[in-house]
Formats: C-alpha cells, sequence, structure tokens
C-alpha cells in the first residue's frame, strides 16, 4: 500500500458490515477485520452519516477499560427526542 492511500471508506463499510451483522466491535476486532488501527476516527464518520452508535466502556481482565462500539437500530432522530 503506498503513503498516503485511503483506506478509510473501505475500512468505514468493513466496520458498519460488522456492527450490522455480528454485533459490538472493538479495537482489536477493527484491527484484524480491516487493519484499521484508528477505529475511533471510523466511528465517528459513521456517526456523522447519520448511525447512531454508542460507546461502552469495558474492563479487560487487568481493570482496564477499552471502547466497545454498538450500532443501535432506527433513525438517529428518534433517539434525540
Amino acid at each position: 500500500m503506498s503513503r498516503g492511500h485511503n483506506r478509510g471508506p473501505v475500512q468505514r463499510q468493513a466496520i458498519l458490515d460488522y456492527l450490522q451483522n455480528v454485533g459490538p466491535i472493538t479495537s482489536i476486532v477493527a484491527l484484524r477485520l480491516c487493519g484499521c488501527f484508528r477505529l475511533a476516527a471510523r466511528i465517528y464518520e459513521l456517526r456523522k452519516m447519520g448511525f447512531h452508535i454508542i460507546t461502552t466502556f469495558v474492563l479487560n481482565d487487568y481493570g482496564n477499560p477499552y471502547g466497545e462500539y454498538n450500532l443501535i437500530n432506527g433513525p438517529l432522530d428518534e433517539w434525540r427526542k
């Protein structure tokens, strides 16, 4: 892959497909799924596109928190009421 190549759209679609068909996603899953090191950035982009994605912070076995992202079905406007 050449420097400056924008993989964002491909990663974004892979992440969205995962959220829709499998369920919650974490950074380690996104890295393995599509080589995404910046899951929070892709989630931000999906939210800007109108997808309602919530973040839940979970503790690992060592007590360290990490984010888990989950797609909520339905229009975003319904959740803002």
